[in-house]
Formats: structure tokens, C-alpha cells, sequence
């Protein structure tokens, strides 16, 4: 279950049904410090969504209900046109379905912006009798991943390895919490490590932490590795280290490009030279997106936020 959903009625939500969607519909010149998921479910028996951003800034976005509503424009946009393939003879639009936005943080110190659409209204519609209504209102469900605990976390119903995932979203900003807690997200890895294509996933947890969290202490770290993934010490901690120091020698950017160019070869192949240039000319900001949606991408559309 999504953890931000838990106290609706679960015989609404058909879970079974969920699926992710292979698109995204953050614009990159628009807002380059969000990472989004598009699920599709069933809700009360119709088509429905769960949309998914992931804040990934050092600060809080306080125009996030603003940006979100954009977005979920778009989704109904791709819905619509999914319909109308279906329908071609179709001459309206089909009713729109129903799309719950839960926006993840891992700012420090906690969200502190609004999540109402109406709080970024001046004066706010509330004070308005008789105007409230006429006046676009929807609400964001948070995961501020700077509250949650580490048994929180765990008991999740999430897999191992997007629970590993989380924690290291959570903790690496911090390299003494991420050692600190290591003893719940190392199980995970060797959890998920056993799952299909399940060394490449923790493989590219690693070269993440490399770049987000290159000063850990590296005979604790190893220390850690090597209790939860023995069998792996060797290989994990290589590329660990190569990636951290292609980050040091070459600068933090071009270090970024040359891992996450490695990440998408061993994931998707040769990388085809559109995205090869478009990785080249990537920002700070790009690059960190595309380094979190390899974690849980599974076409190179998804990673650079191409329309499907």
C-alpha cells in the first residue's frame, strides 16, 4: 500500500491493478528539481491515477501546488489521448479520471511550504462567502521523508528495494545518519540483491551514493557492506569508489555525466547519441533528476522526461 493513502477506505483502491506508466510530465526547462511516477489504478471501479513527485532540492518549492496543477493537467492531457486511440470516432472528451498527487520530500529539516492550492491565493478564497467554491481547490498528500522513521520505513508495504531506495533518498545528505542507519537499508540491499536483476539495482544504488554521499568513512562503510553483502564487497565497493573519484578528479558535473552515461549502458545498452548529446549538455539540476529516476525507470524515456 502507498504509505500517504493508508487511512482511505482500502476497499476503494484497487491495488492489484496499479501499474506504472513508462512517461513523465515534469517539463525539464520548466522545473528542473522534481523527479516524478505517473501509476495508473482503479478507483471505485473507474480509471484512475496516482501521481507521484519527488522533491529533490535542498529547499522547499513553495509554488508547488501551482507547479503540480500543470502537471496534472498534462495527465489528463495523456489520458485524453490514450481515449481518443481507443475511440477514434469519439467528438468529446471522455470524463476525466481521478488523479491523487503526493508530493515526496526529502528537504532538510522538513516541508515547510503549502500544499493547498487555495493557500497561494491572495486574499484566500476561505475569507470570500460565496466565492470559495469558484475557485480552483485541491489539496497534495506529503511523504516529507525527513519525519518518517526508520521503523516507519521498514514497515512499509513497498519492496526492498524502492524501501532501500527511500532510505537512501532520506539519508544521504547525512554520510554519519546513512552509516548510522545502515543496519535497515543494508538488509534491503541484500534483500532486493537476491531479487531479478537484482545486483544491477543495488549497483546503481551505489554509484547514486557515490555522487550524493562521497565523503562517507569509507572503512565503516566497506565495514557495512560487507556484513549485509559479502559475497558483493569487492564489486559494490569498486564501483563505489570509481565512481566517487570520477566525481572528485573531473569535477562534480562531468563526473555526474560519465556515471550516469555507465548506469544507462549497463541498464539500457548502447546509449543512442540523441541522448548521449542531450546527457553532454545537461545541468546540475538535470543531472541529479536523471540520476534519481534510474533508480526505478524502466526505458531511457522515462530517465530524460520524454512524452510517451
Amino acid at each position: 500500500m502507498v504509505p500517504a493513502l493508508e487511512s482511505a477506505d482500502p476497499t476503494l483502491i484497487a491495488w492489484e491493478t496499479m501499474k506504472c506508466e513508462p512517461t513523465s510530465f515534469v517539463d525539464p526547462e520548466l522545473d528542473p528539481y522534481h523527479t516524478d511516477l505517473l501509476f495508473s489504478v482503479g478507483i471505485a471501479g473507474a480509471p484512475a491515477y496516482i501521481y507521484f513527485l519527488l522533491e529533490h532540492q535542498s529547499t522547499t518549492d513553495h509554488d508547488m501546488p501551482y507547479r503540480v496543477l500543470e502537471y496534472l493537467m498534462r495527465v489528463w492531457d495523456y489520458y485524453d489521448a490514450q481515449q481518443r486511440e481507443l475511440h477514434p470516432k469519439r467528438t468529446r472528451r471522455s470524463p476525466i479520471p481521478l488523479i491523487i498527487a503526493i508530493v515526496i520530500s526529502n528537504v532538510q529539516g522538513g516541508w515547510k511550504g503549502p500544499l493547498s492550492f487555495h493557500d497561494l491565493c491572495e486574499p484566500h478564497p476561505s475569507s470570500l462567502p460565496g466565492l470559495e467554491n469558484l475557485v480552483p481547490h485541491f489539496s497534495l498528500l506529503l511523504l516529507d521523508l525527513s519525519d518518517v522513521s526508520n521503523d516507519d520505513l521498514s514497515s512499509w508495504a513497498l519492496a526492498a528495494f524502492p524501501k532501500a531506495a527511500l532510505f537512501a533518498l532520506r539519508d544521504a545528505r547525512d554520510p554519519a545518519k546513512l552509516l548510522q542507519d545502515f543496519e535497515h537499508w543494508g538488509a534491503l540491499m541484500a534483500e532486493a540483491a537476491q531479487a531479478p536483476s537484482g545486483m544491477e539495482a543495488v549497483r546503481q544504488l551505489m554509484r547514486y551514493l557515490a555522487l550524493a554521499s562521497p565523503n562517507l568513512n569509507m572503512a565503516e562503510f566497506r565495514a557495512r557492506i560487507r556484513q549485509y553483502l559479502p559475497k558483493a564487497e569487492t564489486e559494490l565497493m569498486t564501483i563505489y569508489e570509481q565512481a566517487r573519484q570520477e566525481g572528485l578528479q573531473t569535477g562534480r558535473q562531468e563526473g555526474q555525466v560519465r556515471t550516469i552515461a555507465k548506469q544507462l549502458a549497463l541498464k539500457f545498452g548502447e546509449l543512442p547519441a540523441a541522448y548521449a548529446t542531450r546527457l553532454q549538455a545537461a545541468t546540475t539540476e538535470d543531472l541529479d533528476r536523471y540520476l534519481e529516476r534510474i533508480l526505478t525507470a524502466d526505458s531511457l524515456a522515462a530517465v530524460f522526461g520524454d512524452p510517451v
